[in-house]
Order: structure tokens, then C-alpha cells, then sequence
């Protein structure tokens, strides 16, 4: 009996010893203990923290139901803010105080909690029998509950429940007994990527949006070996991995995976499934502070002829000025003439020089006696059935109106192009920014103005398509005349959906931030249908997605100029966001809100409509006169929503552009925005002050 009671002491005093030397350990959190919103823990090699995430990173907490990463691990000494792992959480009003806590239970159960309600607001939901646990951040980012006396008995750990980034030595995974993938998802919740262990043949690692399939990859070497259904391009592709990453194919009688380690433990690297749907490696340079994406090798492949494939760069979409949707020949995705070509008159097309290009395989070429470049142009100008042409000695021309277009050291190919679209302003090349060029275009046809504005961002491992098109509506500024019919309540809707989704484009899927910086009417074009194109990027920046540049000199137009133009606070794409919610209010009512008031700041429209969505609602009555009424109520109490959120005073109030395309097609709501302060102050401001004039400086 004694020996019973002598053993069950030196149990206990065991026990409170291990604690008493885990309670000075910064990487843990014993039972019963628990960190707060402004409290973290750290791995013990200093490489990974725990801690929460400040909304404004995370978080669409403006939402009824907000979607956000309230906790989670990230890279401790990183000055960018990299997130490799945080539990999703669904909670409408989690931001509304500093409360939460995140507590480990007696009992092997890490919960997440805001103080104030019983209620967890997360659970890892693992237990343990005895009152033995820790919870443990491990030096390889691995987030681990196991037990103080076996450290090898582990309860619950967050490589079992991956979210965006594969770390080293975590595993992409099919468990055999439970008959489950482990899925990757994206790191940005809207984006709906994931990629996971192939259960059919578990021997290539999947692409997924939405739940459908558009990929795999199989391990090759020193590389994996990608098949790819993308739109602008199909085919294979080789992502290399970075040098000194060994990758592992294990399979046994319990699970399946593929896992991977460094040469070097200190070096930083992992992969992840971006917001373009790339599987990709990164790994981050000291040097540059950058993380430096994989290279992607893509075969001889091609979405369609207005594609070149480059061999020395990731594969990127160059295109004549005369490209669009050609429903009749192939998907919308792609690419194909809307321009009509002229024949037998050598004053209606052109060509466009294209340097260093080569055309795989010359069945379709014609090749002529040795003449001169001029004889050769013309050859080519005059039969309908070229498409392109190139000389040097001697006159080869193609006679078919696809071709595989590729980058090489090849020659200097001329590509037709309708007369249509003419080089009106030349090419500009910013200094100490290699690979980015800026195209503006313009063309004038029977005294209409055309605007074509073409991008062309040649990043060393990114792409964006180019699309170029007639605005032949003129631009949106005509639905504040008279003169010019009417705009629909529906296609009023879907021109602010549409520009909505340019920006998102712009702000979220280059590799650099683009921020146009002069959104307004007048620059926003509209095509046959209605459609709109954002133009005239005269104006336009480039930030760094660690926002290591700042823009502080004043650009833009009265009216649209976000507070933090006036402040000179460093400037974010939210002060496109900010223009985007005036150019809103404006498309509603169709007055544009710095033009005169009748009765001061009682007409001024945003401060109506953002007072009517805080009293009764009832903003069908700030409608544009000319409509009569006729709108959708849900559409319309949804924009001026939407509207109102993008003009808050403080920056991170505002709703990102993605999260506008997201509320404005009805997949998430928005609650009713608070009227910021300073519109009091706007509505009182003569309209003919200086302080909203056009600033072009910088």
C-alpha cells in the first residue's frame, strides 16, 4: 500500500516538475493555460510564431457572416506578413472586441473562444484521457498537441488540417484506412483552389477549383510534371523545383504521400496554390526580400495563334491589337479576330513587329526569290490568306490563319493586324522596372474616338491576358447627359459588376499590385454591348504586394481623391477602391457628386444615400430620375451597400475589389456601412474649390 502511495507522489511530482520547466518554454501552452489577442508563441528556433491575425489582414469582417483566419502561424522574422496555416472561422461579430482567447483544456482540446460567450468559436476536437498535454509549435511550423510524458503520442496536429502552404516535411496525403484526401486549399478564401493527393491513381498530386478538376502533377526528377487545362493554355508544364528541395513518393499500408525536405533547414521555402491556380514552389530570398517563384517550363503548346510561347521565360500571352472572344470559332476563354482583315488594299491593315519570334514547322510557309522587304510586305498585304510574314534574304510567308507562335532566337516576324487599331502613342519602358511595358494605344474611325488601352506585363514567373476592344458606347460620363437614351437599371448593375471585376483583376492577379489611381466615368469605356473597359492608365502604378514602395504624390481627379491623397499617407489600391465607391454613388443617382448642390449638403449624394441605408432604407427614392423607379430593389440597396463601404475615411474599413465582384453577384452580403465623417465636411466644400481639382503630378 505504501509502495502504491510512494509511486502515485512521484508520479504527481513528475508531473509538476516537466511543468514547471514547459512554463518557461515560449513555444508551448500547457492545460488549463491560454493565449490572448495580443500574445503569441514562438517555435524554439525562432522561425515560426502563433499568434492572432489583425482583421484588416485576413479578414472580410464586414460581412454578416464573416469568413476570416483569426488565428494562426506565420514566419516570425519576416517584414512581409506570410501566413502558412489558420482554421477558417465563421462568425458575425468577431471583431467587435479584443476578447478572444485561444485555451488548451486539462484534456487535449485547443479552443478558440472570445471571453464573453461559452460558446468555441474553433475546436481542434481532440482529447486525451489524462491530464497530460501540451500544445506545442514545432521548429518545421507544425502546430501539435501531444502528450508531456510520450512526446511521440500526439493527439491532434495542424499538418493533418493544411490550410494554403505545404511545408517541409508535411505530407500530401491520401489516408488509406480512412479512405480521405487531404486537401490544400487556397490561401484566399474567395480564390477556391486546392490541390491534394489523386485518390484514383495516388501517384500525382490534383488541381482543383470549385471541385473540378483542371489539373495534375507528377513527380519528375527535379521537377514536377504538370498537365494543364487553364484556357489560354493547355498542355504540360514543368514546375523545377529550387535547388537543394529533395521531394519523397512513400506508400504503405496506411497512407499514401508526397512529402519534402531541404539541404538546408535555415533556408525558407514552400509551396502553395496561388489565386491563378498555379501549384507552385516559393522560396524566399534574403537578398531581394522577395519570395522567388519556381520556374515554370511549359511545352510546345499554345491556347490558339495569338499566343507566343516564350523558352526563356514562363509561358505569357503576346497578342496583336486586333484580338477578343470569337464565339463562332472557339470558347469565349480564348482568343481570335474581331477586326476584320481588309484585302488587295495596302492602306487599310498593318502589321505589328514582333522581335525574336519563330513559328513551329514551315509546311504552310511560302518562301519567294530573294527580293526586299518592301516587295515582301506587299506580297503579304495583298493576299488575304497571310497572316504574317518575315524576311531576311529572302521572302517567307504563311498561308494559314493558325500557327504555333513561339519566343526563341529566331527572327523578326511581321503579324497583320486590322488598320482599325493604330499605334498612336508610342511604347513606353519605365526605367529600373525590367519586364514591364506599358502600351496605350488609340485609333480614329469615321470621326469616332476609339480608346484601346493594352497591357502587356511580362513578369519573370507571371502572365496576364491581353484583351483590346472598340468602345464604341463612348464612355460611362454619357449616362449624366441627355442627350444620349437611357441606361437600364440592369445594365447600369452590370457595368459597376464589370469594373469591379477589372479592378479585382488589376489589385489581386499580377504579380504586382496595379493601381490605376484615376477611376471615374470618363474613363471607363463601354463596347457594343454595354460592357466596360477600363482605360487610360496614363496614371497608373505598380506596388509591391509587400507594399516595400509607397505612392505619396498626389493623382487623380476632384471627386474621386481618397482621404489619404489629401492626408499624404502612403497610398494602397484601396484609393482605387475609394474612387470606385463615388463612380457607384454616381452610376445610382446619375449626377455626378461634385457638380453644383440646390441645397448644400442635403443633395449631396453619397451623404443621402448613406443617411437613407441608416434610417428607413428606403434609397429608391435617391434613384437616377430618368429610371423611373425601375430597379431592383436587392441590387440596388446591395450597391449603394457596397458603395458606402468603399468610401470609408479609414482605408482598411474599405472593402477590397474582390470582395465588391463577390457582394455584387450575390454570393456574400454586406451589411449597412457607417457614414464616415468627413463627408459632413465634403458636403459643405463650394463647388468651385480647389480642393478636388485634377492633380497629375508624379
Amino acid at each position: 500500500m505504501i509502495g502504491i502511495i510512494i509511486t502515485k507522489f512521484l508520479f504527481h511530482i513528475s508531473i509538476l516538475y516537466l511543468w514547471f520547466l514547459l512554463a518557461f518554454g515560449t513555444d508551448s501552452i500547457l492545460p488549463g493555460q491560454s493565449i490572448s489577442y495580443n500574445q503569441t508563441i514562438t517555435s524554439r528556433n525562432g522561425v515560426f510564431e502563433l499568434g492572432f491575425i489583425p482583421p484588416e489582414s485576413d479578414c472580410d469582417y464586414k460581412s454578416p457572416e464573416c469568413i476570416c483566419t483569426i488565428f494562426g502561424i506565420w514566419y516570425s522574422k519576416l517584414a512581409v506578413l506570410t501566413t502558412v496555416w489558420g482554421p477558417r472561422i465563421k462568425h458575425h461579430d468577431i471583431w467587435s472586441h479584443n476578447s478572444l482567447q485561444l485555451t488548451m483544456s486539462p484534456y487535449g482540446n485547443l479552443q478558440l473562444s472570445n471571453g464573453t460567450e461559452s460558446v468555441a468559436l474553433w475546436s481542434s476536437r481532440s482529447s486525451s484521457e489524462f491530464n497530460s498535454t501540451k500544445l506545442v509549435l514545432d521548429n518545421n511550423g507544425n502546430l501539435v498537441i501531444r502528450s508531456i510524458l510520450d512526446p511521440n503520442q500526439i493527439y491532434w496536429q495542424s499538418f493533418d488540417h493544411p490550410i494554403g502552404t505545404w511545408l517541409p516535411g508535411a505530407k500530401v496525403k491520401f489516408n488509406r484506412l480512412a479512405n480521405i484526401e487531404q486537401a490544400y486549399l487556397s490561401s484566399n478564401y474567395w480564390s477556391n483552389f486546392t490541390f491534394e493527393m489523386d485518390p484514383k491513381t495516388m501517384k500525382s498530386i490534383i488541381l482543383k477549383k470549385n471541385g473540378i478538376r483542371y489539373g495534375a502533377c507528377r513527380l519528375k526528377g527535379i521537377s514536377f510534371s504538370c498537365s494543364l487545362q487553364l484556357g489560354w493554355y493547355n498542355g504540360e508544364a514543368d514546375m523545377i523545383l529550387h535547388d537543394h528541395t529533395t521531394v519523397s513518393y512513400v506508400s504503405n499500408e496506411n497512407e499514401t504521400y508526397f512529402t519534402y525536405k531541404l539541404a538546408n533547414s535555415s533556408t525558407l521555402t514552400r509551396f502553395i496554390i496561388d489565386d491563378n491556380g498555379y501549384f507552385t514552389q516559393l522560396m524566399w530570398s534574403e537578398d531581394s526580400k522577395i519570395w522567388e517563384v519556381s520556374k515554370l517550363r511549359l511545352s510546345d503548346a499554345y491556347c490558339n495563334q495569338y499566343a507566343i510561347y516564350n523558352h526563356r521565360r514562363k509561358h505569357f500571352s503576346t497578342c496583336s491589337s486586333a484580338i477578343g472572344p470569337d464565339s463562332q470559332r472557339q470558347p469565349a476563354s480564348e482568343y481570335g479576330r474581331h477586326s476584320l482583315l481588309q484585302c488587295h488594299d495596302g492602306e487599310k491593315d498593318g502589321f505589328i513587329l514582333i522581335h525574336n519570334a519563330s513559328i513551329a514547322g514551315s509546311n504552310n510557309a511560302e518562301i519567294s526569290q530573294p527580293g526586299n522587304p518592301e516587295r515582301c510586305k506587299r506580297a503579304c498585304m495583298n493576299d488575304c490568306s497571310c497572316p504574317a510574314y518575315y524576311y531576311k534574304d529572302m521572302c517567307v510567308a504563311w498561308n494559314q490563319s493558325s500557327f504555333d507562335l513561339q519566343y526563341a532566337r529566331g527572327f523578326d516576324l511581321y503579324y497583320r493586324l486590322a488598320r482599325t487599331y493604330r499605334l498612336v502613342i508610342t511604347t513606353t519602358k519605365r526605367k529600373n522596372e525590367p519586364g514591364f511595358i506599358l502600351l496605350v494605344l488609340g485609333a480614329t474611325v469615321g470621326g469616332m474616338c476609339l480608346i484601346l488601352t493594352l497591357l502587356v506585363l511580362i513578369w519573370k514567373n507571371r502572365s496576364m491576358k491581353i484583351h483590346a476592344s472598340k468602345a464604341v458606347k463612348g464612355s460611362l460620363q454619357h449616362i449624366f447627359g441627355e442627350d444620349h437614351g437611357i441606361l437600364g437599371w440592369r445594365a447600369r448593375y452590370q457595368i459597376g459588376l464589370g469594373i469591379a471585376k477589372g479592378l479585382a483583376y488589376l489589385h489581386e492577379e499580377c504579380r504586382e499590385c496595379i493601381i490605376h489611381c484615376d477611376i471615374k466615368p470618363e474613363n471607363i469605356l463601354l463596347d457594343e454591348n454595354f460592357n466596360p473597359k477600363i482605360g487610360d492608365f496614363g496614371l497608373v502604378k505598380l506596388l509591391g504586394r509587400d507594399f516595400s514602395q509607397v505612392l505619396t504624390t498626389m493623382r487623380g481627379t476632384r471627386g474621386y481623391l481618397a482621404p489619404e491623397w489629401i492626408s499624404g499617407t502612403a497610398i494602397t489600391s484601396k484609393a482605387d477602391v475609394y474612387s470606385y465607391g463615388m463612380m457607384l454613388f454616381e452610376i445610382i443617382s446619375g449626377k455626378r457628386n461634385w457638380s453644383i448642390r440646390i441645397n448644400e449638403e442635403d443633395d449631396y449624394i453619397p451623404l443621402q444615400v448613406m443617411e437613407k441605408l441608416t434610417s428607413d432604407g428606403e434609397v429608391i427614392n435617391l434613384l437616377d430620375n430618368k429610371l423611373a423607379g425601375d430597379a431592383n430593389p436587392e441590387e440596388l440597396i446591395r450597391a449603394c451597400r457596397v458603395a458606402g463601404w468603399c468610401i470609408q475615411e479609414d482605408e482598411k474599413d474599405r472593402l477590397s475589389m474582390v470582395q465588391v465582384v463577390q457582394i455584387l453577384e450575390g454570393v456574400s452580403e454586406v451589411i449597412n456601412p457607417p457614414i464616415p465623417r468627413f463627408l459632413q465636411y465634403v458636403a459643405q466644400i463650394p463647388e468651385d474649390s480647389t480642393a478636388y481639382h485634377t492633380c497629375t503630378a508624379g
